[in-house]
């Protein structure tokens, strides 16, 4: 397998790799060859290092690249489809930044029913939205809990929700304090949230499955308040 890129190589003369207007699609075949070559292995851990290759069609022939893969879209860069995969006819594609992201997380394996599969197969087998699974994957559920439609707005909600600044414990102290009469304002700085969320919980539009906690803390009107000390302290 040979690796020349640049003016060593014969494709050069075609323009693609002129070196004013080297094309997108030639600028990957150059970086593919690179990241691929055994002699870079030490500094490419995850492509030469760790074996993937590129099939000898493409090593030798930038034209036989072109032929397969065509011009790159702009934003869009060679991704294997299988991450475990070489570089290969089959196995190749242009993808946005967000879409190989998303293929890399695929490639991730969990138990479902006691089945190891992949989080791609899981979607497929089971008739889930590939981005549901990962999502929930991400939030921390597994096995039945990945598959189960029961699950769809229940991720949405509570400490499950990936930028939830609350708990359920911290939720039920603050329904708490609602109810005894604290303004917004003061339990937005007591818990650390704003305004509008604390707004969302006094009306029921969110956490409406947190009951208020039986005794609530006292309220606290700055972040550094000591409640035994300070006069902040609400009496």
């Amino acid at each position: 397998m040979g690796f020349k890129a640049g003016k060593e190589h014969h494709n050069y003369k075609h323009g693609h790799g002129a070196k004013s207007r080297q094309s997108g699609a030639y600028k990957s075949w150059k970086s593919m060859l690179d990241r691929c070559n055994p002699s870079n292995a030490n500094d490419r851990p995850v492509y030469a290092g760790a074996g993937v290759t590129v099939c000898q069609r493409w090593a030798e022939s930038f034209e036989a690249f072109y032929a397969d893969m065509g011009d790159r879209p702009s934003g869009y860069s060679i991704d294997r489809i299988d991450p475990l995969g070489n570089y290969e006819p089959g196995n190749c594609r242009w993808a946005s930044t967000k879409e190989q992201a998303l293929n890399r997380r695929n490639t991730t394996m969990t138990e479902v029913r006691g089945e190891s599969l992949c989080l791609h197969d899981v979607s497929i087998k089971y008739g889930v939205p590939n981005t549901t699974v990962v999502r929930r994957y991400e939030q921390g559920l597994r096995g039945e809990d990945l598959i189960s439609r029961k699950n769809r707005n229940a991720l949405r909600k509570g400490s499950s929700k990936a930028s939830a600044k609350l708990n359920e414990t911290l939720v039920a102290e603050m329904k708490a304090d609602i109810a005894r009469g604290d303004r917004n304002v003061d339990l937005a700085r007591k818990y650390g949230v704003s305004g509008s969320v604390v707004s969302e919980i006094r009306n029921g539009k969110s956490w409406v499955h947190v009951a208020a906690a039986a005794n609530a803390g006292p309220l606290i009107k700055c972040p550094s308040c000591n409640p035994e000390s300070c006069p902040c302290v609400a009496a």
